[in-house]
């Protein structure tokens, strides 16, 4: 493959002018099937490569080393052919050892025409041939337990009993080429031969005995439970088991053995799933292997156990084990966090009332694999909104999820001390959280596991030192990339929950604003996605915006320049929105008084904020009369300070202001045009100048 790499496309062309000069050689072989794996067959072959092939083949003079490249190259190439390039020969071949060689070629494509029944029931019957080699059985029951029609399968079910039973003193015990085989822990292998029965060398026998057991599955489910099969299948699977309880001799070994428990697992559930009267013998064995998962310590084979639980309609007591324990110890191993995370995705309803409280510890997996598991997460999300006590938690935790991801990073610096990195920044920082007790506590908050309402909230204050401590790993690409997944993550949850916590989040969102992950591509994308959702709630619920927390952020000056857009939009709902009495009192009272700073500063650079704030004002006093000379005497003074500038954009706030002060002297005529709803300050705009050539006529 590595010397392929480094051949041009046309040499495949090459390599094929050899075989049709000097006949069909290993090498050349090999060479092209290197070449196919790499390149993904280009340029596409030619019908006459394949005759050449085949007619090699079908030849019955190839050795066993040759058929076998010819079988892989065959079925590349039916990637771009098309399988029915080999249907003729494998319906018209009488040699049985051609037809398994060609049956690869005949699964790629899901589409291909299915052999007439003769051929399935020539090869049913050839699996008891006495000269039919181990890995060419394997071949055809792959083949057979995906395909076979429903009126040959008890035909097939007895020959995959005999399969399933092969013992170590059958003489059908060719799966090994050596009679030097052990089990996992060294000792000398004994009863039925299985894939946990170990070899010096993987052969493509055992590779091939392990999809043939995995297809048994797909095949359980295909009609009625066969109950022989079921019991074979029993059997095997408790040998399975009682090898597995010899501690494995290695790391590769013990992998081995999650793999096979967790293909054990699987086959469970078809036999569950195609006779629930076997659910009780299910159950042990997936006990068992529970057992076997704790003792070998497999956090994989743990998670793969709590899903056939949920799976099984029942609410695992593993659920807390799994979100809380096995995150906590495994958060950075990809396959476990890959794991934990298909499978809350595939039963988020199912597990919804747990995973809020679990918010910490389910982020963590995100946090530290951002762009893996963006996809599960977009699912995840909705269910976390379920329940009301812990939704302003929630949204703590998504709005902090790339300061997480940076908590995290600063979180494994021991490890990567031990593995021999210098990591001098980490570890500074890292000490110094240690050594000071507001960073330690802000810390060990990020890396909890459970949510508690309203513990976020008594830590705000010390946000700014926290996010101080850790400015020089925000530049980091994780944090970087947790940063564009977050506001994705933080729009589906505002897009899930109810409107009955609008009145509670709204406040939480305006207080988390200056404490964001101080990075601007971040700030910018959540103050857009925010700025959108203040419009949703104060359409859906208006009486919100007359919160204390509105006023007070409004009377911040600073946030004017700190997300403009959504300051914008809040003082635009506030005026088109707001209609109980003493909530338009206050407001209008912060908007006199921002209105008075920014006229302050002549320099102000942002006029349509002073336009929009003029706006919101004259709405207000619309619906409050009582206002309507402090927002006669607000425009007048506005007027007065600009009335000189040049500038094209002060100018146009002077005309906006003059035409609202008009509207306003008239407070019949305002109640109506500046009603809630004048959504548009451009149409209102429109239709005052209408208005106003009437007045002045």
């Amino acid at each position: 493959l590595v010397q392929s790499r480094k051949q041009p496309a046309q040499q495949v062309e090459t390599f094929w002018e050899n075989i049709y000069q000097h006949n069909v050689r290993p090498d050349t072989l090999s060479s092209i099937l290197a070449f196919y794996l790499h390149h993904r067959v280009y340029p596409p072959p030619v019908q006459k490569a394949l005759d050449s092939l085949l007619m090699c083949l079908t030849g019955g003079r190839a050795p066993r080393r040759l058929r076998t490249l010819l079988s892989r190259i065959l079925e590349e190439m039916c990637v771009w052919l098309g399988p029915e390039c080999v249907s003729e020969t494998v319906q018209l071949s009488a040699n049985l050892s051609v037809v398994v060689d060609l049956l690869p070629c005949l699964l790629t494509n899901p589409d291909t025409p299915r052999p007439d029944i003769a051929v399935y029931e020539k090869l049913i019957s050839g699996l008891t041939s006495p000269g039919l080699t181990q890995e060419d059985r394997c071949k055809v029951l792959g083949f057979l337990t995906a395909t076979v029609p429903a009126e040959l399968m008890p035909s097939l079910t007895k020959q995959l009993i005999v399969w399933l039973s092969y013992s170590r003193t059958a003489q059908t015990n060719s799966l090994f080429r050596s009679a030097d085989v052990t089990d996992t822990d060294g000792s000398p292998a004994t009863g039925l031969c299985t894939v946990l029965t170990l070899v010096t060398t993987v052969t493509d026998s055992h590779m091939l005995s392990v999809t043939v057991f995995s297809n048994i599955r797909q095949y359980l489910r295909r009609g009625p439970a066969d109950s022989s099969l079921v019991s074979a299948v029993f059997s095997c699977c408790t040998t399975l088991l009682a090898q597995a309880t010899k501690k494995p001799g290695s790391q590769h070994d013990k992998q081995l053995v999650a793999v096979v428990l967790e293909e054990v697992l699987l086959i469970m559930k078809a036999v569950r799933d195609a006779d629930n009267s076997c659910r009780g013998r299910c159950l042990l064995v997936v006990g068992s292997v529970l057992h076997l998962a704790d003792q070998l310590k497999l956090s994989p084979l743990l998670v793969a156990v709590w899903q056939y639980h949920l799976a099984d309609g029942g609410d695992s007591a593993l659920t807390e084990r799994v979100l809380s324990g096995v995150i906590k110890a495994e958060f950075s191993q990809g396959l476990v966090s890959q794991r934990v995370a298909a499978v809350v995705a595939a039963h988020g309803a199912q597990l919804a009332h747990n995973l809020a409280r679990h918010c910490p510890s389910l982020l963590k997996l995100v946090a530290t694999h951002p762009s893996g598991l963006v996809e599960e997460f977009l699912d995840i999300i909705p269910h976390l909104a379920v329940g009301n006590e812990l939704t302003v938690e929630v949204l703590h935790c998504l709005l902090d999820l790339p300061m997480l991801s940076a908590t995290i990073c600063v979180s494994q610096t021991g490890l990567l001390v031990q593995a021999g990195f210098k990591v001098t920044t980490l570890l500074s920082m890292k000490q110094q959280i240690d050594a000071t007790a507001d960073l330690k506590m802000v810390y060990k908050h990020f890396m909890r596991s459970k949510a508690q309402a309203g513990e976020t909230d008594t830590l705000l204050r010390l946000y700014p030192a926290y996010r101080t401590a850790l400015k020089p790993v925000l530049s980091q690409g994780l944090v970087e990339v947790c940063c564009q997944v977050a506001p994705l993550l933080l729009s589906a949850f505002l897009d899930a929950i109810s409107d009955s916590v609008l009145s509670a989040i709204l406040p939480a969102i305006l207080a988390r604003l200056p404490l964001l992950c101080p990075l601007p591509s971040y700030q910018e994308s959540v103050f857009n996605l925010l700025s959108q959702y203040v419009v949703k709630v104060s359409s859906l619920q208006p009486e919100v915006l007359g919160s204390p927390c509105v006023a007070q952020f409004l009377s911040v000056t600073s946030h004017t320049q700190l997300c403009p857009q959504l300051f914008e939009a809040i003082v635009s709902a506030v005026g088109s929105n707001l209609r109980v009495e003493q909530s338009i009192e206050n407001i209008f009272e912060t908007l006199e008084a921002l209105l008075r700073e920014m006229l302050v500063d002549k320099s102000w650079p942002n006029m349509q904020l002073v336009t929009s704030v003029c706006t919101a004002l004259a709405k207000l006093a619309g619906r409050h009369t009582s206002l309507a000379h402090r927002a006669t005497t607000a425009f007048e003074k506005l007027v007065q300070v600009l009335h000189d500038s040049k500038e094209e954009e002060k100018e146009a706030a002077t005309q906006h202001a003059k035409s609202l002060l008009r509207v306003v002297k008239n407070p019949r005529v305002a109640n109506v045009m500046l009603s809630p709803s004048t959504k548009e300050d451009v149409a209102m705009a429109a239709i005052l100048k209408v208005l106003f050539h009437f007045l002045d006529s």
